[in-house]
């Protein structure tokens, strides 16, 4: 496979903000849309940063896979960046599932119509279950139909009907029977509710990237990727080694909440990326370890699209509609 980038592409990128970025893949038309309507948050031209978008870059890390849900190789290209090591992947692979589960099982109670009054296995209720089930499985089965990989869809399919079932059953026999004991929040006793469940495994998710190698730009305030030491580490002032101490001291909580955010969204290609090493759609397959491949040989892969160039942001001045001239 070729290295080479076509120059159509370079101009995607902000070259000026780092000469040694690269870009792989035109952008998507969600991170078109991104960078027109919201490009001073998302993507500020260098000096152009606002205390608004720092506070973007900082807490969400990568908007372009936050804000975007059918960007397909930018989403499988940083899953791989992202989870190295067999802590994050086994992670992701088996929790984002149960985060998944855990939020459904909240939301089974949310009957239309009576609620139960007594505990019995449900296995299909109607309830808002249903409703997010069947928005996750239409979600899934469109970016199969999407990408090609219709297998892909109706595996994820048959997933989200098993953890559907299997939330149904748990509510069915955990909800609080007393109706004034319930709220939307509280909606089982507390050591099986299910909204703390979903947290506790999306913290468990944060926590496993402790064991990746460095630390992604933007979280450590620079636009490049730095082990724990290179950040904490040098002759720094002592106000800015406690800023960065509380800045690593922040993430568990800030990573929590971005995996439980992320689970709908990346529970599917956990799933393909272990579809994709048994063999499943080989040139998909090959293509994406090419793309991976080159970024982390550089040592900076890029956040928000496939290449290389760590924090480097896209050129907004370059995101006219697809086969829309550029002014």
């Amino acid at each position: 496979m070729s290295t080479a980038v076509p120059d159509t592409l370079q101009r995607y990128v902000r070259t000026d903000q780092m000469p040694d970025a690269r870009i792989f893949v035109a952008p998507s038309a969600e991170a078109r849309f991104l960078c027109r309507r919201f490009g001073s948050l998302v993507a500020p031209a260098p000096g152009a940063e606002t205390r608004w978008s720092r506070a973007v870059a900082m807490l969400v890390v990568a908007p372009f896979t936050q804000f975007t849900i059918f960007s397909f190789d930018l989403q499988a290209f940083l899953y791989e960046v992202f989870h190295q090591r067999l802590p994050a992947k086994a992670a992701h692979l088996l929790l984002m599932p149960a985060v998944n589960f855990f939020v459904l099982a909240a939301l089974a109670q949310v009957w239309f119509g009576a609620h139960p009054t007594t505990h019995a296995t449900v296995l299909a209720g109607p309830n808002l279950a249903g409703v997010y089930a069947m928005l996750l499985a239409v979600w899934y089965l469109v970016l199969a139909v999407h990408t090609r990989m219709i297998a892909w869809g109706l595996i994820m399919v048959a997933i989200v009907a098993g953890l559907y079932v299997a939330a149904n059953v748990y509510y069915g026999h955990l909800f609080a029977l007393d109706p004034q004991q319930r709220s939307f929040f509280t909606p089982t006793p507390t050591p099986v509710n299910p909204w703390l469940g979903a947290l506790a495994c999306a913290a468990l998710i944060a926590l496993s990237h402790a064991a990746e190698r460095e630390l992604p730009p933007r979280v450590t305030g620079s636009d490049r990727w730095l082990s724990l030491r290179e950040f904490l580490g040098g002759r720094l002032p002592l106000r800015r080694r406690v800023l960065r101490l509380l800045m690593v001291a922040v993430q568990p909580v800030s990573g929590m909440l971005n995996e439980f955010v992320a689970s709908p969204r990346l529970m599917p290609y956990g799933v393909l990326m272990r579809m994709l090493h048994l063999g499943y759609q080989p040139a998909v397959g090959a293509l994406l370890r090419h793309h991976v491949m080159l970024a982390e040989a550089s040592g900076n892969p890029a956040l928000d699209y496939v290449g290389i160039g760590g924090g480097t942001r896209l050129n907004t001045a370059e995101m006219a509609p697809a086969g829309q001239a550029v002014p």
